[in-house]
């Protein structure tokens, strides 16, 4: 059955590229070793390398049971053209395309357990140029519940000194501050994307200072999500930023 559906499977990618493909495959146990197929071999999952002479066309990873899980094309030996990945045990799923290499135009990344969908907007440089996200009716964030907490990938203490940094205090503003510390409520996505800013005694600072705070956290690289039992969920992470009174 796997090899005649295999079979199928290189008549049609020969037929959409319109010219006459070379197809090697690689067969991978749950273990992840390359294995040859036979009786004594269980087989996981298996590649396929598809060749127009010596020029890497295409590859795509399929399981078991032939269900695609992971597609990419290629021209010059660089992603070029429409990407797709499928995480059974995630369940997350993946669109986008490439261009020689870079990311490029909509990139989709759909979480089906955390309920959510963020879209990616790139140019021809691989530049991010927009970002969305989109939260189904049942979308749930972690406050605690034994979570591991969401963090910027260089650590707290270069968060806050960053933020403290680069803040810019509004033209206009003047007086002193009702506080000096600022608290905030940064919900994350368990993709690490941020959606949304809060400030609990957001009534003590100048409403053009804490308009270019969120500018700067919105304009972070993702973070790394919260977890709970091993597994990325959407969460809450709560700090406070002690800011010098100008």
């Amino acid at each position: 059955m796997l090899k005649h559906l295999l079979f199928s499977f290189l008549l049609f990618t020969t037929f959409c590229y319109g010219q006459n493909l070379r197809h090697d495959t690689t067969y991978y146990n749950s273990q992840g070793l390359i294995v040859e197929p036979g009786e004594e071999n269980e087989i996981e999952k298996y590649r396929v390398y598809s060749y127009s002479g010596r020029k890497l066309v295409s590859q795509r990873l399929f399981l078991h049971n032939n269900l695609l899980i992971e597609s990419t094309q290629y021209k010059k030996d660089l992603p070029h053209g429409r990407y797709y990945s499928w995480s059974p045990q995630d369940s997350i799923r993946i669109n986008g395309e490439f261009r020689d290499g870079q990311k490029f135009n909509t990139w989709t990344y759909e979480d089906f357990i955390n309920d959510f969908k963020t879209i990616t907007e790139y140019n021809k440089n691989g530049t991010i140029i927009g970002k969305d996200a989109r939260l189904g009716e049942k979308t749930r964030f972690y406050r605690d519940n034994g979570i591991v907490y969401a963090m910027h990938p260089n650590g707290y203490e270069y968060w806050l000194d960053y933020l403290r940094r680069n803040l810019r205090y509004p033209e206009t503003m003047t007086g002193h501050f009702q506080s000096s510390i600022i608290k905030v409520e940064v919900f994350v996505l368990a993709n690490g994307r941020i959606i949304q800013i809060n400030y609990p005694n957001e009534g003590a600072f100048p409403r053009g200072l804490l308009q270019n705070l969120s500018k700067l956290i919105h304009g972070s690289v993702d973070w790394q999500p919260a977890s709970l039992d091993g597994k990325a969920v959407n969460s809450v992470t709560e700090f406070s930023l002690y800011l010098p009174r100008k």
